[in-house]
């Protein structure tokens, strides 16, 4: 495949995780994710680094805590079988997040991402997110310059 047509595999990810949080239907990842795919990302259970069908399971998570999340994908280069991106996504913390309650609190997160792309779906993927800058904003971490328990003034 192209670059351009594997960058095309890498906006429709971004497109179809979108619409699986306007509908909820993670079936939707079957049409851009290998069903070996392999994932490379901090936080990610086992199951979901290792398959599609693993990684369908932990998504229903997400819209229960952020269902207005909107992602935006910044910059996007593409050489041989990879695509790297940023994406920034923003959302209201709407309901319980991995054990965090639901805050109300406006997020806006920053992610990196690259895909190894074959035969048109997504082989391969790594990625990076700032986990702590979203904490932060949602209360469950502490800002910069503050200590846990520090009360701010």
């Amino acid at each position: 495949m192209s670059t351009e047509e594997n960058k095309v595999i890498a906006r429709r990810f971004v497109e179809v995780l979108q619409e699986f949080f306007r509908t909820g239907d993670a079936d939707l990842m079957d049409s851009v994710l290998a069903d070996n795919v392999v994932q490379h990302i901090s936080g990610l259970p086992p199951e979901a680094q290792s398959s599609r069908e693993g990684f369908k399971k932990l998504l229903p998570a997400l819209p229960q805590a952020f269902p207005d999340v909107l992602f935006e994908v910044e910059d996007l280069v593409a050489e041989g079988d990879k695509v790297a991106f940023r994406l920034i996504w923003r959302a209201t913390h709407q309901g319980e997040f991995f054990g965090i309650p639901a805050s109300g609190a406006r997020a806006t997160v920053t992610e990196m991402h690259m895909f190894r792309i074959a035969d048109g779906k997504v082989v391969e993927r790594w990625g990076e997110w700032d986990a702590l800058g979203l904490m932060q904003q949602l209360g469950a971490a502490p800002p910069p310059g503050q200590r846990a328990g520090q009360a701010t003034g």
